[in-house]
């Protein structure tokens, strides 16, 4: 049985979910600077990186739960402003689990 072929993908293709130039601001700090992540629909990405990267911070701008000081968020092809967490629950974007591991981590491939 031969399995069937993914179906291609054009760039004119509109993103499940984007984001362009989020940059999020505390006092003494910026927590994201110019973020750009675009996802197809179906797609599964993951951010990744050390405590204090901003990965948190984004995944809250993404939520709702903080506005980003620069940048847009689109849903669908669709440029939204979310008021709260709970605007952002009509849309298909979906929370992601979060494993923190221990240090020293050395992942590896049986």
């Amino acid at each position: 049985m031969v399995a069937p072929a993914s179906p291609i993908v054009s760039e004119q293709a509109t993103y499940a979910v984007e984001l362009r130039g989020i940059t999020k601001r505390f006092p003494g700090v910026v927590a994201n600077r110019d973020i750009d992540i675009a996802v197809r629909p179906g797609q599964i990405h993951a951010i990744v990186g050390e405590n204090g990267a901003g990965k948190s911070t984004l995944m809250k701008t993404l939520y709702g739960m903080h506005k980003p000081d620069e940048g847009t968020i689109s849903v669908n092809g669709r440029e939204v402003h979310f008021s709260s967490p709970a605007v952002r629950v009509m849309t298909p974007v979906r929370s992601l689990m979060r494993v923190d591991f221990p240090a020293p981590f050395s992942p590896t491939i049986a």
